[in-house]
């Protein structure tokens, strides 16, 4: 692994993953480095379990079997439900937003490059986390929203963080000032299908 991200102190259970469905076009597992930076992350903000809805794909040019941008490329990015007490959280249930926003600033601060959610790219219970070019986007195509104010709040939050995370790495030199230049209504690079993210698939719920 590239990073140290499996210090749990404070953390009493393991968060899992599970997915993504063999059916989806993006069905490959996803990065060792990724999957072990969504455990931690998960596991320090309470997270039971991670459903991959939407995982790896070959790299461009390798086979006909991808969709979107290259971001997914080789397992590097994911997208995601979280599930707590059996439920899968949703940004806009106001009991949710903190453990999402604490998950989001994890995430950022292990090392995520590029994150997204948003009402109108992939609705308030699906989250791309993953690496690749730094941004934060809040949906697809010309006329998508900008990112919400949590999600900035939360990623703004991680990455300011990140230098002890990051150490030595190129994405540690980042600036604080440069943070609005990451901020895209649309990330050209992640060309979302839709769908494909967000689908008809669901974990396993317990009552």
């Amino acid at each position: 692994m590239s990073y140290q991200f499996l210090d749990l102190e404070g953390s009493t259970d393991m968060t899992t993953i599970s997915g993504p469905p063999a059916d989806r076009t993006r069905n490959r597992p996803i990065s060792e480095t990724l999957r072990d930076l969504l455990i931690a992350a998960g596991s320090q903000t309470g997270i039971d379990s991670i459903f991959v809805t939407s995982g790896g794909q070959c790299a461009l040019g390798e086979c006909d079997r991808r969709t979107g941008s290259t971001r997914h490329d080789n397992g590097q990015a994911a997208d995601l439900h979280l599930i707590k007490g059996g439920s899968r959280l949703n940004f806009t249930r106001a009991s949710d937003l903190p453990t999402i926003k604490a998950f989001v600033s994890a995430t950022a601060r292990l090392g995520a490059t590029g994150i997204g959610a948003g009402l109108s790219y992939m609705g308030a219970e699906t989250f791309h986390i993953g690496f690749g070019k730094r941004a934060v986007w809040g949906g697809t195509g010309a006329n998508a929203a900008p990112p919400p104010a949590w999600l900035v709040e939360a990623v703004r939050a991680g990455w300011s963080d990140a230098s002890s995370a990051l150490a030595g790495l190129p994405e540690a030199k980042w600036k604080a000032d440069d943070f609005d230049d990451l901020l895209l209504q649309s990330d050209e690079d992640e060309v979302e299908d839709i769908a494909e993210s967000v689908g008809d698939a669901a974990p396993p719920v317990i009552d």
